[in-house]
């Protein structure tokens, strides 16, 4: 293994809270999703530098109420999945790719009933309208990327929003490589 390959090579997981909504289901999800980003620098490219595989990738999530700080879930197991194809597993490995693995945290049915999902439990509990901060924990080969989000849920599906993520709105993202370097975008 070269130098170059060893300083740039490391996985680099992208990891954002998306929201996305569908024509075919009324139900609606809060979602973690995780992207190990490829080598985009040509030079590093020429040099044969490639992002490698991040192994044995499993995922956590935390939800308190915005309000009053109570627990809703704690520690709950999330299963992830391909985003072109949810065959859920515990941990998954990610090759450097454009496409993503997510795994879901909260369900809006079409009659507007919330719900944590915790797929291992199979106890999916409800969700009462308000406020929440979601807290994703990831851990790739042992370590271990935080993620902060903030949403809102109503009496419908249109209503799960999400409203800041690591105190910036939105669309804000966090990323961090196997060495725990952290960076926002």
């Amino acid at each position: 293994m070269t130098l170059p390959q060893m300083i740039w090579g490391n996985p680099h997981i992208k990891v954002e809270f998306i929201t996305p909504s569908s024509k075919k289901s009324p139900e609606k999800y809060l979602e973690c999703r995780l992207t190990n980003r490829p080598i985009k620098n040509r030079l590093l490219r020429i040099l044969g530098v490639y992002r490698r595989t991040a192994d044995d990738v499993s995922a956590r999530f935390h939800i308190l109420d915005a309000m009053t700080h109570k627990r809703i879930a704690t520690n709950v197991a999330a299963e992830i999945g391909a985003e072109w194809n949810i065959k859920l597993m515990p941990s998954i490995s990610l090759p450097a790719s454009k496409a993503s693995a997510i795994f879901r945290i909260v369900k809006v049915r079409a009659d507007g009933v919330a719900t944590v999902v915790d797929s291992y439990d199979g106890q999916n509990f409800p969700l009462p309208a308000g406020e929440y901060y979601v807290t994703s924990r990831i851990y790739v080969s042992g370590k271990e990327i935080n993620c902060l989000g903030r949403f809102s849920v109503g009496t419908k599906p249109e209503d799960l929003r999400l409203e800041s993520i690591n105190g910036k709105e939105t669309k804000t993202t966090k990323t961090t490589n196997q060495e725990g370097i952290s960076s926002y975008s």
